[in-house]
Protein backbone atom coordinates (compact mmCIF):
# COMPACT_ATOMS: atom_id res chain seq x y z
CA UNK A 1 0.00 0.00 0.00
CA UNK A 2 1.50 3.35 -0.55
CA UNK A 3 -1.52 5.30 1.14
CA UNK A 4 0.28 6.75 4.05
CA UNK A 5 -2.98 6.44 6.54
CA UNK A 6 -3.75 3.08 5.26
CA UNK A 7 0.10 2.16 6.02
CA UNK A 8 -0.91 3.88 9.65
CA UNK A 9 -3.45 1.79 10.33
CA UNK A 10 -2.05 -1.22 8.61
CA UNK A 11 1.12 -1.33 11.28
CA UNK A 12 -1.13 -0.30 13.96
CA UNK A 13 -3.77 -3.34 13.67
CA UNK A 14 -0.18 -5.63 13.12
CA UNK A 15 1.52 -4.55 16.16
CA UNK A 16 -1.71 -4.30 18.42
CA UNK A 17 -2.09 -8.23 17.59
CA UNK A 18 1.41 -8.75 17.64
CA UNK A 19 1.73 -7.92 21.27
CA UNK A 20 -2.06 -8.03 22.49
CA UNK A 21 -1.65 -4.56 24.06
CA UNK A 22 -3.79 -2.40 25.27
CA UNK A 23 -2.79 1.16 23.76
CA UNK A 24 -0.66 1.77 20.36
CA UNK A 25 0.13 4.86 19.39
CA UNK A 26 1.89 6.28 16.69
CA UNK A 27 3.41 9.68 15.96
CA UNK A 28 5.30 12.14 13.82
CA UNK A 29 7.10 15.15 14.47
CA UNK A 30 6.04 18.46 12.79
CA UNK A 31 9.20 20.00 13.60
CA UNK A 32 8.05 23.46 11.71
CA UNK A 33 5.37 23.81 13.97
CA UNK A 34 6.69 22.00 17.03
CA UNK A 35 3.67 19.80 16.92
CA UNK A 36 3.38 16.05 17.63
CA UNK A 37 0.71 14.36 15.78
CA UNK A 38 -1.65 11.24 15.87
CA UNK A 39 -1.31 9.07 12.96
CA UNK A 40 -2.77 5.74 14.88
CA UNK A 41 -3.93 5.96 18.73
CA UNK A 42 -6.07 2.55 19.87
CA UNK A 43 -7.00 2.79 23.31
CA UNK A 44 -9.23 -0.72 24.49
CA UNK A 45 -9.78 -1.38 21.54
CA UNK A 46 -11.21 2.42 20.47
CA UNK A 47 -9.98 4.60 17.90
CA UNK A 48 -9.26 7.74 19.22
CA UNK A 49 -8.13 11.07 17.16
CA UNK A 50 -6.26 14.08 19.79
CA UNK A 51 -5.45 16.88 18.41
CA UNK A 52 -1.98 17.83 17.89
CA UNK A 53 0.09 19.80 20.59
CA UNK A 54 3.52 20.73 21.33
CA UNK A 55 5.45 17.45 23.19
CA UNK A 56 5.16 16.38 26.09
CA UNK A 57 8.82 15.78 28.03
CA UNK A 58 8.64 11.94 27.58
CA UNK A 59 8.25 12.86 23.55
CA UNK A 60 11.18 15.67 24.13
CA UNK A 61 13.64 13.33 25.73
CA UNK A 62 12.87 10.10 23.49
CA UNK A 63 13.82 12.06 20.10
CA UNK A 64 16.27 14.05 21.56
CA UNK A 65 18.34 10.85 22.35
CA UNK A 66 16.83 8.96 19.57
CA UNK A 67 17.08 5.57 21.53
CA UNK A 68 14.54 3.19 22.80
CA UNK A 69 13.05 3.79 25.97
CA UNK A 70 11.22 1.46 28.48
CA UNK A 71 9.20 2.78 31.14
CA UNK A 72 8.23 0.54 33.76
CA UNK A 73 6.55 2.43 36.66
CA UNK A 74 4.19 5.24 37.58
CA UNK A 75 7.74 6.69 39.62
CA UNK A 76 9.69 6.38 36.48
CA UNK A 77 6.74 8.29 34.23
CA UNK A 78 6.77 11.08 37.11
CA UNK A 79 10.40 11.28 37.11
CA UNK A 80 10.68 11.75 33.36
CA UNK A 81 7.87 14.83 33.50
CA UNK A 82 5.05 12.65 30.94
CA UNK A 83 1.67 14.34 30.52
CA UNK A 84 -1.23 12.51 29.48
CA UNK A 85 -2.65 13.00 26.43
CA UNK A 86 -6.21 14.25 26.62
CA UNK A 87 -8.84 12.22 25.46
CA UNK A 88 -7.13 9.42 26.71
CA UNK A 89 -5.78 7.48 30.03
CA UNK A 90 -3.13 7.36 32.56
CA UNK A 91 -0.70 4.91 31.67
CA UNK A 92 0.94 2.64 34.22
CA UNK A 93 3.83 1.00 32.07
CA UNK A 94 4.70 1.56 28.69
CA UNK A 95 7.58 1.24 25.90
CA UNK A 96 8.85 3.79 23.17
CA UNK A 97 10.62 3.69 20.08
CA UNK A 98 11.57 6.02 17.47
CA UNK A 99 10.44 6.00 13.85
CA UNK A 100 13.69 7.23 11.85
CA UNK A 101 13.07 8.47 7.95
CA UNK A 102 15.86 8.71 5.39
CA UNK A 103 18.08 8.95 8.76
CA UNK A 104 15.96 11.61 10.04
CA UNK A 105 14.07 11.02 13.27
CA UNK A 106 10.40 12.04 12.12
CA UNK A 107 8.22 10.63 15.30
CA UNK A 108 7.79 7.37 17.18
CA UNK A 109 5.65 3.85 18.09
CA UNK A 110 4.47 3.48 21.74
CA UNK A 111 2.89 0.17 23.58
CA UNK A 112 1.60 1.04 26.59
CA UNK A 113 -0.75 -0.69 29.73
CA UNK A 114 -3.30 0.80 31.77
CA UNK A 115 -3.80 -1.70 34.35
CA UNK A 116 -0.59 -2.66 35.98
CA UNK A 117 3.31 -1.77 36.16
CA UNK A 118 5.90 -3.79 34.94
CA UNK A 119 3.93 -5.21 31.92
CA UNK A 120 7.13 -5.02 28.94
CA UNK A 121 10.66 -6.47 29.38
CA UNK A 122 13.63 -5.85 27.30
CA UNK A 123 12.48 -8.72 25.04
CA UNK A 124 9.61 -6.66 23.98
CA UNK A 125 11.46 -3.53 23.51
CA UNK A 126 13.62 -5.33 21.46
CA UNK A 127 11.08 -6.99 19.05
CA UNK A 128 9.24 -3.65 18.50
CA UNK A 129 12.57 -2.27 17.62
CA UNK A 130 12.23 -4.78 14.99
CA UNK A 131 9.70 -4.26 13.45
CA UNK A 132 10.02 -0.32 14.03
CA UNK A 133 13.18 -0.62 11.80
CA UNK A 134 10.91 -2.45 9.13
CA UNK A 135 7.66 0.04 9.73
CA UNK A 136 10.40 3.07 9.01
CA UNK A 137 11.04 1.76 5.08
CA UNK A 138 7.35 1.23 4.21
CA UNK A 139 6.56 4.33 5.84
CA UNK A 140 9.13 6.33 4.24
CA UNK A 141 8.51 4.73 0.93
CA UNK A 142 4.64 5.93 1.21
CA UNK A 143 5.82 9.01 2.14
CA UNK A 144 8.19 9.86 -0.74
CA UNK A 145 5.25 8.23 -3.29
CA UNK A 146 3.17 10.37 -1.35
CA UNK A 147 4.59 13.70 -1.60
CA UNK A 148 5.47 12.81 -5.40
CA UNK A 149 2.32 12.30 -6.05
CA UNK A 150 1.04 15.48 -4.20
CA UNK A 151 4.11 17.25 -6.57
CA UNK A 152 2.69 15.66 -9.88
CA UNK A 153 -0.83 17.23 -8.80
CA UNK A 154 0.59 20.83 -7.78
CA UNK A 155 2.77 20.27 -11.41
CA UNK A 156 -0.64 19.90 -13.35
CA UNK A 157 -2.86 22.36 -11.37
CA UNK A 158 -0.27 24.94 -11.70
CA UNK A 159 0.15 24.00 -16.28
CA UNK A 160 -3.81 23.61 -16.13
CA UNK A 161 -3.65 27.62 -14.98
CA UNK A 162 -0.91 28.75 -17.23
CA UNK A 163 -3.09 27.40 -19.91
CA UNK A 164 -6.30 28.73 -18.69
CA UNK A 165 -4.82 32.03 -18.23
CA UNK A 166 -2.98 32.19 -21.44
CA UNK A 167 -6.12 30.84 -23.57
CA UNK A 168 -7.91 33.89 -21.82
CA UNK A 169 -5.24 36.18 -22.76
CA UNK A 170 -5.34 34.96 -26.34
CA UNK A 171 -9.14 35.27 -26.84
CA UNK A 172 -8.48 39.01 -24.95
CA UNK A 173 -5.97 39.77 -27.94
CA UNK A 174 -8.15 38.91 -30.46
CA UNK A 175 -11.19 40.23 -29.42
CA UNK A 176 -10.47 43.92 -27.72
CA UNK A 177 -13.68 45.13 -28.33
CA UNK A 178 -15.97 42.19 -27.84
CA UNK A 179 -16.65 41.09 -24.48
CA UNK A 180 -18.37 37.90 -25.21
CA UNK A 181 -15.83 35.75 -26.09
CA UNK A 182 -13.64 36.73 -23.21
CA UNK A 183 -16.26 36.13 -21.13
CA UNK A 184 -17.17 33.09 -21.86
CA UNK A 185 -13.38 31.92 -21.92
CA UNK A 186 -13.14 33.47 -18.41
CA UNK A 187 -16.09 31.28 -17.34
CA UNK A 188 -15.39 28.01 -19.04
CA UNK A 189 -12.05 27.77 -16.89
CA UNK A 190 -13.04 28.31 -14.11
CA UNK A 191 -15.95 26.30 -13.81
CA UNK A 192 -13.27 23.95 -14.92
CA UNK A 193 -10.48 24.39 -12.87
CA UNK A 194 -12.39 25.39 -9.33
CA UNK A 195 -14.64 22.06 -10.08
CA UNK A 196 -18.07 23.99 -10.21
CA UNK A 197 -20.81 22.94 -11.90
CA UNK A 198 -21.49 26.46 -12.91
CA UNK A 199 -20.21 30.12 -13.23
CA UNK A 200 -22.12 33.48 -13.27
CA UNK A 201 -21.26 36.89 -13.90
CA UNK A 202 -22.37 40.23 -12.78
CA UNK A 203 -21.95 43.57 -14.06
CA UNK A 204 -22.94 46.19 -11.22
CA UNK A 205 -25.27 48.43 -13.06
CA UNK A 206 -26.15 51.26 -10.42
CA UNK A 207 -28.04 49.50 -7.79
CA UNK A 208 -28.00 46.35 -9.43
CA UNK A 209 -26.31 43.78 -10.07
CA UNK A 210 -27.00 42.39 -13.87
CA UNK A 211 -26.16 38.95 -15.01
CA UNK A 212 -23.61 39.22 -18.21
CA UNK A 213 -22.70 35.75 -18.72
CA UNK A 214 -23.28 32.14 -17.52
CA UNK A 215 -22.51 28.66 -18.04
CA UNK A 216 -23.10 25.43 -16.55
CA UNK A 217 -26.45 23.61 -16.46
CA UNK A 218 -28.13 25.16 -13.06
CA UNK A 219 -30.89 27.35 -13.34
CA UNK A 220 -29.74 30.56 -13.53
CA UNK A 221 -31.09 34.16 -13.86
CA UNK A 222 -33.68 34.98 -16.47
CA UNK A 223 -32.76 37.33 -19.66
CA UNK A 224 -32.80 40.99 -18.67
CA UNK A 225 -33.09 39.73 -14.99
CA UNK A 226 -31.12 41.79 -12.57
CA UNK A 227 -30.21 41.37 -9.04
CA UNK A 228 -30.84 43.94 -6.07
CA UNK A 229 -26.96 45.50 -4.98
CA UNK A 230 -27.91 44.91 -1.32
CA UNK A 231 -25.89 43.39 1.48
CA UNK A 232 -28.85 40.97 2.09
CA UNK A 233 -27.63 38.87 -1.20
CA UNK A 234 -24.31 37.45 -0.77
CA UNK A 235 -23.03 38.82 -4.08
CA UNK A 236 -24.48 41.91 -3.15
CA UNK A 237 -22.07 41.93 -0.13
CA UNK A 238 -18.87 40.76 -2.05
CA UNK A 239 -19.08 43.43 -4.35
CA UNK A 240 -20.34 46.22 -1.80
CA UNK A 241 -17.20 45.50 0.94
CA UNK A 242 -15.04 44.15 -1.84
CA UNK A 243 -14.03 40.55 -0.59
CA UNK A 244 -14.68 37.29 -1.51
CA UNK A 245 -17.32 35.38 0.28
CA UNK A 246 -17.43 31.26 0.60
CA UNK A 247 -20.45 29.23 1.15
CA UNK A 248 -19.94 25.96 1.95
CA UNK A 249 -23.81 25.27 2.89
CA UNK A 250 -26.23 27.18 1.17
CA UNK A 251 -29.31 25.58 3.20
CA UNK A 252 -27.75 27.40 6.59
CA UNK A 253 -27.63 30.39 5.32
CA UNK A 254 -29.47 33.33 8.13
CA UNK A 255 -31.92 34.74 6.57
CA UNK A 256 -31.82 37.47 8.71
CA UNK A 257 -28.54 38.31 7.38
CA UNK A 258 -29.03 37.38 4.15
CA UNK A 259 -32.65 37.29 3.09
CA UNK A 260 -32.09 37.83 -0.85
CA UNK A 261 -29.60 35.19 -1.37
CA UNK A 262 -31.88 32.42 0.61
CA UNK A 263 -34.38 33.51 -1.32
CA UNK A 264 -32.56 33.15 -4.73
CA UNK A 265 -31.20 29.74 -3.38
CA UNK A 266 -34.46 28.25 -2.91
CA UNK A 267 -35.71 29.18 -6.52
CA UNK A 268 -32.24 28.19 -8.30
CA UNK A 269 -31.08 25.05 -5.84
CA UNK A 270 -27.46 25.31 -5.78
CA UNK A 271 -25.74 24.33 -2.64
CA UNK A 272 -22.31 25.78 -2.09
CA UNK A 273 -20.77 29.08 -3.56
CA UNK A 274 -18.29 31.28 -3.49
CA UNK A 275 -18.41 35.16 -4.82
CA UNK A 276 -15.50 36.78 -5.64
CA UNK A 277 -15.39 40.66 -6.71
CA UNK A 278 -14.40 41.79 -9.95
CA UNK A 279 -12.20 45.37 -8.97
CA UNK A 280 -10.95 47.66 -11.48
CA UNK A 281 -8.19 50.65 -9.61
CA UNK A 282 -9.73 49.60 -6.34
CA UNK A 283 -13.45 49.92 -7.79
CA UNK A 284 -16.07 47.15 -7.71
CA UNK A 285 -17.29 46.64 -11.09
CA UNK A 286 -18.80 43.75 -10.69
CA UNK A 287 -18.95 39.37 -9.73
CA UNK A 288 -18.20 36.28 -10.43
CA UNK A 289 -19.83 33.39 -9.04
CA UNK A 290 -19.03 29.96 -8.89
CA UNK A 291 -21.63 27.19 -7.84
CA UNK A 292 -21.99 23.96 -6.94
CA UNK A 293 -25.02 21.52 -6.52
CA UNK A 294 -23.63 19.73 -3.96
CA UNK A 295 -22.29 20.72 -0.22
CA UNK A 296 -18.32 20.54 -0.91
CA UNK A 297 -16.49 23.38 0.52
CA UNK A 298 -13.91 24.82 -2.54
CA UNK A 299 -10.54 24.76 -1.22
CA UNK A 300 -7.82 27.26 -0.77
CA UNK A 301 -6.17 27.10 -4.07
CA UNK A 302 -9.81 27.53 -5.70
CA UNK A 303 -10.70 30.34 -3.95
CA UNK A 304 -7.40 32.01 -4.84
CA UNK A 305 -7.85 30.64 -8.20
CA UNK A 306 -11.29 32.79 -8.90
CA UNK A 307 -9.76 35.71 -7.81
CA UNK A 308 -7.37 35.65 -10.26
CA UNK A 309 -10.11 34.88 -13.20
CA UNK A 310 -11.96 37.36 -11.37
CA UNK A 311 -9.47 39.80 -12.49
CA UNK A 312 -9.19 38.72 -16.14
CA UNK A 313 -12.92 38.86 -15.93
CA UNK A 314 -12.45 42.54 -14.91
CA UNK A 315 -10.22 43.84 -17.22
Amino acid sequence: KRDMAAIYDLVGDKVREIFDAQVVVITTVDSTANLIRYNYLVENGKRLRPEPHVPFPLAERLFRSGKPLIVRTIKEFEDLGAQVTPGTAPTLSGIYVPLTFSGELRGGISLQNLDRENAFDESDLHLLETLASSMSVALDNARLFDETQTRNREITQALEQQTATSEILRVLAESPTDIRPVLDAVASSAARLCEADDVQIYQVDGNSLRQIDHFGPLPALQDGEALPLVPGLITGRAVLERRTIHVKDMRKLNETEFPDSVALQRRLGHLAAISTPMLREGIAIGAIVVRRNEVRPFSERQIALLGTFANQAAI
